[in-house]
């Protein structure tokens, strides 16, 4: 967050001193990512957890790192070489780097953005493309997901409107996991949805929006409820996720510390939502927001 944080502030200087690239970028980030790569490559059985549902005070930066995040566990799933991922980390991480000279009234816009605000919104894509072209320690790859993140398979995306493999496969990988964290995540403007809503609106995308494949992967992968989340069932007891299903990682076992009037038990009882069909999970509680279907 602080490597983050710091060099997105040095892209703003820079640009203001009319810099021609920004040289410090490919390095700085190049070490994170080569330490990511060697995190998650020493637990590549692990799947990725859901950390981050609440409003941050610094939401540019904790999205990406959540994203750069997801991308590369993703890939490492998918088979690729450390080299590859590495460019893959540091374009997720990247991707949204234009958004540092989006007027922050846009940005932080309580409601609805006009269609003038919204075409401002969408000339991130390109502003990242042109802060990273011409870096010297970026890999071109890295600077096309920046200007291709929002693209779609259909062909409905910004900014140029690409279809399929026109889109780089990595802006693709990117693209999930940017509107899977977008979605899960509060911003002044909406509620998060809750992790389940979000991975049924990437499936109603398959094969229009994302690759059907890299939907399925994330689906595998991801685990929406992690361990030591608490949430509420349909039925109303609520209770704290205690471990997860490794081929249902949607489906989690939770012990229930409070039936459905919300009083304590004394006997608490485990729950495996993967052989309880017709139970859902209807809030996620965390320190700072709950979350509600």
């Amino acid at each position: 967050m602080r490597t983050i944080r710091g060099n997105f502030r040095k892209v703003v200087e820079e640009t203001t001193k009319r810099s021609s690239f920004q040289s410090f970028l490919g390095k700085e980030f190049g070490k994170l990512i080569s330490m990511l790569i060697d995190d998650l490559s020493s637990s590549k059985a692990a799947m990725i957890m859901l950390t981050n549902m609440q409003l941050r005070d610094h939401y540019l930066y904790q999205h990406s790192l959540n994203v750069c995040i997801y991308s590369t566990m993703l890939g490492l799933y998918h088979g690729y070489s450390r080299d590859e991922l590495a460019v893959l980390g540091l374009g997720a991480i990247l991707h949204d780097v234009g958004k540092v000279h989006v007027p922050l009234d846009i940005l932080r816009k309580p409601g609805k953005l006009t269609d003038d605000e919204f075409d401002s919104m969408k000339q991130h894509t390109d502003i990242g493309f042109k802060l990273l072209k011409d870096e010297p320690n970026i890999p071109l790859q890295a600077a096309h997901c920046a200007y291709q993140h929002h693209e779609r398979i259909n062909g409905s995306g910004y900014p140029r409107g690409l279809k399929g493999e026109d889109i780089h496969e990595y802006a693709r990988w990117i693209g999930i996991a940017d509107s899977y964290d977008a979605m899960t995540t509060s911003r002044v403007y909406r509620q998060a949805m809750l992790p389940h809503q979000a991975l049924e609106r990437l499936y109603a995308g398959s094969d229009s929006l994302y690759d059907q494949d890299k939907v399925e992967i994330f689906r595998d992968k991801i685990a929406i409820y992690p361990i030591g989340v608490t949430v509420k069932l349909n039925t109303g007891e609520s209770g704290v996720v205690v471990d997860l299903n490794s081929t249902f990682p949607q489906r989690p076992i939770v012990r229930i510390l409070q039936n459905e009037t919300g009083e304590e038990l004394t006997s608490p009882y485990e729950i495996d939502l993967s052989k309880k069909l017709n139970l859902v999970v209807t809030s996620v509680f965390d320190s700072k927001v709950q979350i509600e279907q």
